[in-house]
C-alpha cells in the first residue's frame, strides 16, 4: 500500500513538474512574440515556474527510477537549490507587484 502511494505521488509530481515546464515555455513564447512592447508584472513569474518545474520533475523522475546513493544526493541538492531560487523569485515578484500598486508590504 505504501509503495503504491509513493509511486502515485511520484507520478503526480512528475506530471505537475512537466506541466509547470510547459507553462513556462508557453509564457516565454508569448512574451517574446513580435509586436509586444510593455512588460507586465506577471512576466516576472517565469523563473519561478521554471525552478518549481525543475524541482518537481527531477525529484519525481529520480524516485520513479529508484535512484539511491550519490545520484539521489545530487537530485536532492538540485531540488534544494531550485526550491531556494523559487522562494527568491516569488518574493521578488511580490515586491514588484506591491511597488507597482504604490504600496509596500508591511514590515514586521
Amino acid at each position: 500500500m505504501a509503495d503504491m502511494f509513493a509511486t502515485g505521488s511520484a507520478w503526480f509530481g512528475l506530471a505537475v513538474g512537466v506541466g509547470l515546464l510547459l507553462e513556462a515555455t508557453a509564457l516565454f513564447a508569448l512574451r517574446h512574440r513580435p509586436g509586444r512592447v510593455k512588460q507586465r508584472a506577471g512576466d516576472r513569474q517565469l523563473p519561478m515556474l521554471l525552478c518549481m518545474g525543475v524541482m518537481l520533475t527531477t525529484s519525481s523522475a529520480a524516485r520513479l527510477r529508484g535512484w539511491t546513493g550519490n545520484g539521489m544526493t545530487a537530485v536532492f541538492l538540485i531540488g534544494m537549490a531550485a526550491a531556494a531560487a523559487t522562494i527568491v523569485f516569488a518574493v521578488r515578484s511580490l515586491a514588484a507587484r506591491a511597488s507597482q500598486r504604490g504600496t509596500t508590504p508591511p514590515s514586521r
